[in-house]
C-alpha cells in the first residue's frame, strides 16, 4: 500500500472513528437513563413495605394513598389499584419492584459493555493520532494493520490471551479483595465511590464508610437472603475504609455501617456524597491490606 494511499485511509477512517463515538455516547446516554428509570424498584418494595404497616388508614377503593414512608419518613403519595385491596396493591407493587431489580442488572450489565467498546474506540483514535501525528516510517505493517482492524467494523473490546493483563480485565475500577469466600470492593476515586455505592452494589450488600472522613466507599458483596458476614470479615471491611481515609493514621476511627439499600445519591451532590440510613456506628482501626494480604 502506496503511502498517499495509507493517508487517505487514516483520513477515511478519523471520519468513521468520530461516527463511531458520537453514536456509542448517545447509546451511553440512552443507556443512563434507562438505567436511572430502573433504579426506582426499590421506592417501590419501600411503598409496599409502607401499606402493609399502614394498612388500617389505607381507604377502601382509594386510587392513592398520602402518609409518611416507613423507611425514610419522606412523605410520599402511593398510587393505588382502586379494585383491588391493601395486601393486593402491596403484592402489585412488590412485583414491579422485582422486575425492577432484574431490569437494572440487564440496564448495568448493557452499560458496562458500552463504556467498553467506547474504550475500545478511544485506544483506536489515539492510535490514529499516533500514526498521523508521528508519521509511519519504519512502521507500514503497524499501519496497515491497524487499517485492516478498523475496516472490519468490529469495535467490541477484544479477548486477551490467558494470563495476560490490560484494561479491559477489570471493567469496574475499584479495588477487590477475598476473603475466606468474601469479596470486598473499594472506591478509588469520588466518582468510583459513586458508582460502587450507587449503581454496583447490591441491595442487601453491606455499605462501610468511615465518618466525618472523605474517602473510600467499601461493601461487602452478600447475596440476597443471607445472614451477615462473620465480625472478622466486617472488621476487615470497616478497617480498610479508615485505612482508605484521611483517619488512616488515627489508631480508631467510627465507621458507618448499613446495607447498601440504603444508601442514596441526592440530586446534585459532588461526586463521592451520598446519604446512609439505618446506620449501625463501629468504632474500627485502619487495615492495610497490603500487610493483611501478603
Amino acid at each position: 500500500m502506496e503511502k498517499e494511499e495509507i493517508l487517505e485511509k487514516l483520513k477515511e477512517i478519523g471520519h468513521l472513528l468520530k461516527k463511531e463515538i458520537k453514536k456509542l455516547r448517545t447509546k451511553q446516554g440512552k443507556q443512563e437513563e434507562e438505567l436511572a428509570e430502573s433504579s426506582h424498584w426499590e421506592e417501590f418494595r419501600h411503598w409496599a413495605d409502607t401499606l402493609l404497616a399502614r394498612r388500617s388508614e389505607v381507604q377502601v377503593r382509594a386510587i392513592s394513598f398520602i402518609t409518611e414512608e416507613i423507611h425514610s419518613g419522606e412523605l410520599v403519595e402511593i398510587p393505588l389499584n382502586p379494585k383491588c385491596n391493601v395486601d393486593k396493591n402491596a403484592e402489585l407493587l412488590y412485583k414491579k419492584a422485582r422486575r425492577g431489580e432484574r431490569s437494572e442488572e440487564i440496564c448495568l450489565e448493557k452499560l458496562a459493555e458500552t463504556e467498553r467498546e467506547i474504550e475500545t474506540v478511544q485506544e483506536l483514535i489515539e492510535s490514529l493520532t499516533d500514526f498521523v501525528q508521528n508519521g509511519f516510517d519504519g512502521r507500514e505493517n503497524a499501519v496497515v494493520g491497524f487499517i485492516l482492524e478498523v475496516e472490519k467494523g468490529d469495535f467490541t473490546p477484544k479477548q486477551k490471551p490467558a494470563g495476560a493483563k490490560g484494561k479491559n480485565d477489570q471493567p469496574m475500577p475499584y479495588r477487590h479483595y477475598e476473603v475466606d469466600g468474601f469479596h470486598i470492593y473499594a472506591g478509588k476515586t469520588s466518582s468510583d465511590n459513586d458508582q460502587l455505592s450507587t449503581r454496583f452494589a447490591k441491595p442487601s450488600d453491606v455499605w462501610f464508610h468511615a465518618v466525618g472522613y472523605a474517602g473510600s466507599h467499601v461493601i461487602i458483596r452478600r447475596p440476597n437472603g443471607q445472614p451477615m458476614p462473620p465480625q472478622k470479615i466486617i472488621d476487615i471491611a470497616g478497617g480498610i475504609a479508615v485505612f482508605f481515609s484521611k483517619a488512616k493514621n488515627c489508631s480508631v476511627a467510627e465507621v458507618h455501617m448499613t446495607e447498601a439499600r440504603f444508601v442514596r445519591k441526592p440530586r446534585k451532590a459532588p461526586a463521592g456524597l451520598v446519604t446512609a440510613e439505618r446506620c449501625k456506628t463501629l468504632r474500627m482501626s485502619p487495615v492495610d491490606p497490603q500487610k493483611l494480604f501478603r
